[in-house]
């Protein structure tokens, strides 16, 4: 599902850092 390839994206890039993973996510066109 997308919100677990989300959870994944965040313990990649450090889980918290919610403003990053949110840039990376509309990258990766999850968004």
């Amino acid at each position: 599902t997308i919100k677990l390839h989300v959870k994944t994206l965040y313990r990649k890039i450090g889980a918290g850092n919610r403003t990053q993973a949110a840039l990376i996510a509309k990258e990766e066109g999850l968004f």
